[in-house]
């Protein structure tokens, strides 16, 4: 369900996954990403309907439980339970990254702030890591 800021009104409903859900990110120009058990989703609004389009992980991305997503500028970067950070453009996988170690889950992602272009995750292996929008890490490794 979208609801509008300045009115208060509903704008566009749908439903979300029958899998269970484990954090969505909102582009701020209409696009709103779902993450979680087995599933990354893109939705976007269309008339009063949310439309949801599945991620194409293609031949480098592997179906697993996606934690965690955040926009950085127009893209959207998903964190997995492998410890890989995915970057998506429009819904297509563009980019993996281990940001994390193996098998060690990217739990948060957060962007700072969105027209920065930055971002820092917070992975199970008690690491917090800057990013910039290449995915490379900023600062001393």
């Amino acid at each position: 369900m979208c609801v509008s800021r300045e009115t208060g009104r509903l704008v566009a409903s749908g439903i979300g996954h029958q899998n269970k859900v484990l954090g969505l990110a909102w582009s701020g120009k209409g696009q709103l990403v779902l993450v979680g058990v087995k599933f990354v989703r893109f939705l976007h609004v269309e008339g009063r309907a949310l439309k949801a389009h599945a991620g194409v992980l293609g031949k480098e991305g592997a179906v697993q439980t996606f934690c965690s997503v955040a926009f950085v500028g127009e893209d959207a970067v998903v964190g997995t339970a492998s410890g890989h950070l995915y970057r998506f453009q429009a819904r297509q996988l563009v980019q993996v990254v281990q940001a994390h170690g193996v098998n060690e889950p990217v739990l948060s992602l957060f962007a700072v702030p969105p027209e920065s272009k930055q971002l820092v995750s917070g992975g199970r292996d008690g690491l917090i890591i800057t990013w910039d929008s290449q995915l490379k890490p900023v600062g001393p490794p």
